[in-house]
């Protein structure tokens, strides 16, 4: 791909990060002024014909999909030297990081992050569209504690193994390789779980082992609250006939929720999301801000560093974050409710490529034009459509797998392919 192209009709600001399919950054619509990130497919993705024809039909549903748990789709690009897609900017932070900080949600905000997630799932399953690889890290988290997912129908072929992320897939992707309404429902499920209990319901070191967890072990049920086990049961039911579509699963969520947390949970869950984003992403500011010391042109010795001299504005900020959280938590929680009394202390976060990394304020667009042209040749433009297909499960690229490890390390969330 080459490193210039640039989309036709959007302005490049900067970048906004590296993904497992490609690298994120964030534009504007020339036309409208509105920010947008593009996804550039990496080159893995670009070259596999295969995944491309399939692509471009899944893309056609995508484009109809409208939903507010959903980042919105506007356009996929092919030119000579690449491909790109056109999405909604999420000014936010990946459910991968709010958990690398937080540790585990309370059971409110976990059940908040997973009813939004069987809403999009719904939505897309009724239009015959399969994630393929839902993961915390293709959940984006908005300052208001709403979610949101990216990366639908996106898997790479790597060798005979099936699209998808080891640690959230169902059994019959490691038998079969088929991706269903079923296998996503699966997958959030084991998302949920791991915002319950901090690490995901099976830890094997390597592909075969989770494959063999997945198959025959049974659900670590005890590290989860038991008023919510009956969900985690439901959804990663061993047999995808034994599973609910994910429109039939989001009523059973809605009522187990009201029955045992009270009337108010979603309420209290989305304002506990929203805190713990506010965190994470002051968390990785202060990150940012001291390898900014360290690594500056001044050498500065570490005994006499002033952090408040030596960068004012991100610590500035950062502190502002941490404040406008606690006050978020004292008049929508109380003083006595916030969840960070409970949770692990913060470990610094690695925000979302589709994210923003300033504290709680979107990204300036005023930074100059890219002076970059598009390359001379004929592009491949799939933008939405007037009229709404017919509800057909759209059969899935092949999948690559990742090698998990224990904990909260991310390279667990990465590509086998990426190694």
């Amino acid at each position: 791909m080459a490193a210039n192209w640039v989309v036709p009709g959007y302005r490049h600001v900067r970048e906004l990060g590296t993904g497992s399919t490609g690298r994120v950054s964030l534009a504007v619509e020339i036309a409208s002024g509105s920010q947008v990130a593009i996804k550039h497919l990496d080159k893995r993705l670009v070259v596999d014909r295969e995944f491309r024809s399939r692509f471009r039909a899944v893309a056609r549903l995508i484009a109809e999909l409208n939903d507010g748990n959903v980042a919105r789709f506007h356009r996929y690009e092919e030119w000579r030297h690449g491909a790109a897609i056109v999405l909604e900017f999420v000014d936010g932070v990946a459910l991968s990081g709010v958990l690398r900080s937080a540790g585990q949600l309370p059971a409110q905000a976990a059940l908040v992050m997973l009813k939004g997630s069987l809403q999009g799932l719904a939505a897309a399953h009724a239009l015959g569209i399969i994630h393929q690889d839902y993961k915390p890290g293709n959940v984006l988290v908005d300052n208001d504690g709403g979610g949101k997912l990216v990366d639908f129908g996106i898997a790479a072929r790597h060798h005979d193994h099936p699209a998808g992320t080891p640690a959230y897939m169902a059994p019959e992707r490691w038998s079969a390789g088929t991706c269903t309404p079923a296998t996503d429902v699966y997958a959030a499920t084991a998302v949920f779980f791991e915002c319950l209990a901090g690490r995901p319901p099976f830890t094997a070191d390597d592909p075969i082992g989770l494959m063999r967890e997945h198959a025959t072990a049974a659900i670590p049920f005890d590290l989860v609250p038991g008023r919510v086990r009956e969900l985690v049961a439901y959804g990663m039911a061993r047999s995808p006939d034994d599973r609910p579509a994910a429109a039939d699963f989001l009523r059973e969520l809605e009522r187990i929720a009201g029955d045992r947390y009270g009337e108010l949970w979603e309420e209290q869950g989305r304002a506990m999301l929203a805190e713990l984003t506010m965190l994470s992403r002051a968390a990785a500011t202060t990150e940012a801000a001291a390898r900014h010391v360290i690594a500056g042109p001044q050498v500065v010795s570490p005994r006499r560093v002033n952090l408040f001299k030596a960068h004012p504005v991100a610590l500035t900020t950062t502190v502002g974050a941490i404040l406008a959280a606690a006050a978020l938590a004292f008049t929508q929680l109380g003083p006595s409710a916030s969840p960070l009394a409970a949770l692990p202390p913060f470990h610094g976060t690695a925000p979302s490529p589709y994210c923003s990394t300033s504290p709680g304020t979107p990204p300036s667009t005023a930074a100059a034009p890219s002076t970059a042209r598009p390359a001379p040749g004929p592009s491949h433009t799939l933008a939405p459509t007037r009229a709404t297909p017919a509800p057909t499960v759209v059969s899935p690229p092949s999948c690559a797998t990742t090698r998990p490890t224990h904990g909260r390390d991310a390279s667990r969330h990465d590509k086998i392919g990426d190694r």
